[in-house]
């Protein structure tokens, strides 16, 4: 009979991957919801004098692994790498010294850091949506600490959702403060050449093209063009001021 090492999961932390279809390690592995992460040895085929074993064995670097703290984990730098969070690992588990390396493995405790998450509130729910299927308590990475964001017992947090909408608003609304144009940018008047502009007066805007006359035009009338990198009007929509 084979008698597992521990009876109880072993509780680690690691870091994963956010992927749109779901959770994934490090090197691509995919974890599904509802379903244990199974350990297969991958270094046999690099390894011939290596008998085929289960996964983890003692003698081999395989199985799932896991930090024994997050303090480990920050220690090594993996924190910075996705989201972390707490992990369950059961069947054969084999100990190190920082962590240990186990046969089955199932997300317990996700924290989302603010930054992987995607500006548009929109993208940020098929997200959360997405992490819900794995039943697993996730929390936000604020700068007041971990904020419990969802449990399967009571759902979503409201003052995480708060913070997510409020983060949303906060970038978009400075997008839009980045897009507004101010003396010094280039402004392209179409068919006539590129200039600078030299002031903004309400909804006016004056620029100078090549050190000819200042010309004027509506702040309607002027768009932000991605690609160029710069403010275009056409032609017809500028006069001289």
């Amino acid at each position: 009979m084979n008698i597992p090492d521990y009876v109880r999961p072993m509780v680690g932390w690691r870091v994963w991957k956010l992927h749109p279809s779901g959770l994934r390690s490090l090197n691509g592995e995919p974890w599904l919801p509802a379903e244990p992460l199974a350990a297969a040895c991958k270094l046999l085929g690099g390894r011939p004098a290596m008998a085929a074993h289960p996964a983890p064995a003692r003698e081999c670097r395989c199985g799932v692994y896991a930090a024994k703290s997050f303090a480990e984990l920050r220690r090594t730098g993996y924190d910075r790498y996705g989201v972390h969070g707490e992990v369950c690992l059961w069947g054969t588990v084999v100990e190190h010294e920082t962590g240990w390396r186990g046969e089955y493995a199932y997300p317990k405790h996700l924290v989302l850091p603010l930054n992987l998450l995607p500006r548009d509130m929109g993208r940020r729910q098929r997200l959360l949506k997405m992490l819900t299927a794995y039943g697993s308590e996730i929390a936000l990475a604020a700068k007041q600490g971990a904020v419990p964001l969802w449990d399967k017992c009571s759902g979503f947090n409201a003052t995480a959702v708060d913070l997510l909408i409020e983060q949303c608003q906060s970038w978009h609304e400075g997008r839009r403060q980045q897009r507004q144009i101010q003396p010094g940018d280039r402004l392209a008047v179409l068919s006539r050449g590129i200039g600078v502009v030299k002031r903004v007066a309400g909804e006016c805007v004056y620029a100078q093209l090549e050190g000819r006359s200042i010309l004027k035009t509506e702040r309607r009338h002027i768009a932000w063009h991605g690609v160029n990198m710069r403010w275009e009007a056409n032609c017809s929509e500028v006069t001289n001021a």
